[in-house]
């Protein structure tokens, strides 16, 4: 049998290196996992807890990170990515307290300090919201169409005052998309105003067949790459009452026109209601959108007051679908509950965000699982 050397776990751990630099996460987390068979070491564990959040498994990454911590008390960056795993699972507060020690132990982490500022923010607005919730006034109550008054100036597609949403819309929206301009305030307005509506009267668990002789196309996230959902109109075929399509959740955060994609594939819902099916994933959430930059980009081309009817649209989304009475779709994962069934995933309230105390575990495992369920949410 061949004797393990250090030669060997350095070799291990440059190979991983070489890989996560060419984002090529799969191939690093097998070689960070083998050069830790051969030595515990916590720059390892660190550096595999990094590729866990990049992959988004938070669970992975608050083990890694943890245990890095164990190993080595001192180690500012387990601190900083055990805080970013938090974050993302929306433990603000815990999150919290990684980033301060983060930023005791390296008072230059200007990444840290940045993020410290979001836990304070987002804590503040949890009990604000906590505060109010007995109000009950939503951002959607609170919008007024007439509030915003398209100038002569705009020369994008423009909705009725009804909001009614047709096939022509549509295509002049996403050309003006593809020259770089943003529809108005206004009919943003419209479309999350009616696409709410369509939302709010389904279930959790939509129930959906295929006609005879009709196409039906699942897709996956899009993540705000606005020009490759065009691709897939392009090649595969707009969306029509015999083109059937589904997308299985994580519609913006990443790229660069999540407001392009998601206003694209609400107005098409809008249009197809019982022929084009949006089902809710982990990235639409608020908390995921602050960290991962849909806040950032809506902010920038709408304003902040359209954050919070965004999240409350994204609270309205199905999580899942069963096709053909056959196949169960839904972004996240299954359960460990064996004796779940539809009927009690219907009765859920999915009106919600992960981050509430309120939310069982079932609905947080429809659309956001984790490897390591135990540190999925507390």
């Amino acid at each position: 049998m061949a004797v393990s050397t250090p030669e060997d776990f350095d070799v291990l751990k440059s190979k991983g290196n070489a890989c996560f630099n060419e984002c090529l996460y799969s191939q690093a987390l097998s070689f960070y996992s083998d050069a830790l068979k051969l030595k515990n070491d916590p720059i390892i564990l660190c550096n595999r807890a990094l590729v866990h959040l990049k992959c988004e498994n938070f669970g992975s990454a608050l083990s890694d990170s943890s245990a890095a911590i164990a190993l080595n008390p001192q180690n500012t960056k387990a601190y900083y990515r055990r805080g970013m795993a938090y974050f993302a699972l929306t433990k603000f507060t815990l999150a919290g307290r990684d980033f301060k020690k983060s930023i005791l132990l390296s008072p230059t982490n200007h990444a840290a300090r940045s993020r410290f500022e979001e836990c304070k923010k987002n804590i503040k607005r949890l009990k604000f919201e906590a505060a109010i919730s007995n109000v009950n006034i939503r951002a959607s109550e609170r919008l007024n169409i007439d509030d915003f008054f398209v100038g002569e100036s705009y020369d994008g597609p423009c909705l009725d005052h009804d909001g009614k949403i047709t096939e022509s819309f549509i295509e002049s929206m996403v050309v003006h998309f593809k020259n770089g301009k943003q529809i108005h305030k206004r009919f943003v307005a419209q479309i999350l105003l009616r696409v709410k509506k369509i939302f709010e009267e389904l279930p959790n668990i939509c129930e959906v067949s295929i006609p005879n002789g009709s196409t039906f196309t699942i897709c996956g996230d899009i993540h705000g790459q606005f020009f490759d959902l065009c691709n897939i109109f392009e090649i595969n075929g707009k969306p029509t009452h015999d083109n059937t399509y589904l997308f299985n959740g994580d519609f913006v955060d990443r790229g660069s026109f999540s407001c392009e994609v998601i206003l694209t594939l609400f107005a098409y819902k809008c249009l197809l209601p019982k022929h084009f099916h949006l089902l809710r994933g982990n990235h639409e959430t608020n908390a995921m959108n602050a960290l991962y930059g849909f806040q950032g980009e809506l902010t920038q081309k709408y304003g902040k007051s359209f954050t919070s009817i965004f999240d409350e649209v994204f609270c309205t989304l199905p999580l899942g679908c069963v096709l053909s009475e056959q196949i169960f779709i839904m972004h996240g994962g299954l359960f460990s509950d064996s004796e779940i069934t539809i009927q009690r995933l219907n009765a859920m309230d999915r009106f919600k965000e992960p981050s509430d105390v309120k939310v069982i575990f079932h609905f947080k495992c429809i659309s956001f699982s984790s490897p390591f369920l135990e540190w999925c949410f507390f």
